[in-house]
């Protein structure tokens, strides 16, 4: 039995109140995000909470996991994970349901970590993750392996969450991420007041979601907003918490729940990226330096060890020129921002997307590939150099598969997108520029470098 699974999970129906007629609201203007009050936490006990404990709150009964064996999504274990979670791979945890079943959910490294040449890094973006296929059927289909009147209950509870979720979170190319899209397919089905399920989702969600990036959390430390259109800003840590929705039944648990976010929020604060893991240039090195200081640090930040301001500038959806739909997707939508605000979530922090774009932090760009809010654009050559950017392209989505001269993924470049494979699997694994949200367009400030320029400044990056 073929079979993957994934971390979503959502409930049984009730009635539904009418929410607010949506009508348009205003974007915050482009320009640097200002710094607000956040929660102080401890690291220690945001690893434990982060890696070892089940707060998603539901997920599928463990007999049935191990019975699938390799049907299910599988990957490496995490150094240092302890007791039920020690074998699992990095992105599921064991947990006990409120009905004493075992059973096995999924955390936030499913799109938050990544295998990168064997090792576990936490906090990369996890580009091999497939979101294309549906995962709602097939948690339904699981249902005929549980027999057990309790673990039965959870399957239900799990299975019929993911199945009204991935209806809306469905993406089209694989290693694109659709977390924040199904955080508003959750806010559709859940009544803002008392987080109680509804059958139906009271406002209207796209088909596909938009198409998204993950950026990297070790980055987060730098930043005043979260999220490419820099829309999560007040309390971090309450924004942070917002994958507990899935299987909250209450404002009462979501508060034990957010309890423990400021202590993640400190672990995700102690997050490193990778070092490039292969000799340099010195002299290319030194060259591209001085690039960068003349071209890149007003919006990106200078990146010196002594400088630990960063610019957390938006920039304008005109000047960056990129595709802007994600501004205005399900997640950042007028009702997805109402629902926020008059719910638990909207008493210290606010979903407010910028007209524009907030250019992140690059320390360990290297290990972000591919690129752009969207990874539209595998390479960073590709990003330095608007032209070279190929139309449609297909990689493994591993970063053992890496192009060490143009710095990203080792990709084929093809002659036709979507429209022109028949077979879905396959179309699934190419990433055609032509759909919507997924344009390469736009941060066409490198094309003015020579090549060479471009190659000096590309070794510089490496080294971030």
């Amino acid at each position: 039995m073929k079979a993957a699974w994934l971390p979503v999970l959502l409930c049984a129906a009730c009635g539904a109140p009418e929410l607010p007629p949506v009508e348009p609201l205003p974007l915050a203007p482009p320009g640097p995000v200002e710094a607000e009050p956040q929660r102080n936490g401890d690291p220690v006990l945001g690893r434990q909470a982060l890696l070892e404990t089940g707060y998603v709150g539901c997920g599928l009964p463990e007999d049935i996991y191990r019975y699938l064996g390799n049907a299910a999504p599988r990957g490496p274990p995490l150094p240092g994970r302890e007791g039920r979670n020690a074998d699992l791979p990095f992105f599921y945890t064991a947990m006990t349901s409120s009905r004493g079943v075992p059973v096995i959910t999924a955390n936030c490294l499913y799109c938050h970590g990544e295998d990168l040449a064997g090792t576990v890094t936490v906090g990369m973006g996890r580009i091999s993750a497939d979101f294309t296929v549906d995962l709602g059927r097939q948690a339904q289909g699981m249902g005929a392996l549980v027999w057990e009147p309790n673990a039965r209950a959870d399957w239900q509870h799990w299975s019929s969450r993911v199945g009204a979720v991935m209806r809306h979170a469905r993406t089209r190319v694989v290693g694109t991420n659709p977390g924040d899209a199904i955080a508003a397919a959750v806010f559709a089905h859940r009544d803002p007041l008392t987080l109680a399920w509804l059958g139906e989702p009271q406002f209207e969600l796209a088909e596909f979601p938009a198409a998204v990036d993950v950026p990297p959390l070790w980055n987060t430390r730098f930043k005043n907003a979260l999220f490419h259109p820099a829309a999560g800003r007040g309390d971090h840590a309450r924004i942070m918490m917002t994958a507990s929705l899935m299987c909250t039944e209450s404002v009462a648990e979501a508060r034990a729940l957010d309890a423990q976010f400021p202590h993640v929020r400190a672990y995700l604060q102690t997050l490193r990226p990778p070092p490039w893991p292969r000799d340099l240039n010195l002299g290319a090195v030194s060259r591209g330096r001085a690039i960068f200081r003349r071209d890149c640090v007003a919006c990106h930040g200078t990146h010196d060890p002594t400088d630990t301001a960063f610019p957390n500038l938006v920039v304008a959806l005109e000047e960056v020129g990129t595709d802007g739909a994600l501004i205005t997707a399900d997640q950042f939508s007028p009702a997805s921002r109402r629902w926020f605000s008059s719910s638990f979530m909207g008493e210290t922090s606010r979903l407010e997307p910028a007209a524009g774009y907030l250019a992140p932090p690059l320390f360990g760009i290297w290990a972000s590939a591919p690129y752009l809010h969207n990874g539209s654009v595998p390479t960073l050559q590709g990003v330095l150099h608007s032209p070279s950017r190929p139309k449609y392209w297909r990689s493994s989505r591993r970063l053992s598969d890496y192009d060490d001269v143009d710095v990203g993924l080792k990709h084929e470049t093809l002659n036709h997108g979507h429209a022109g494979e028949p077979i879905p699997v396959r179309r699934a694994q190419i990433y055609d520029t032509t759909l919507p949200t997924h344009g390469n367009a736009g941060h066409t400030f490198g094309d003015v470098l020579t090549q060479r320029q471009r190659m000096d400044l590309l070794e510089y990056l490496k080294t971030l």
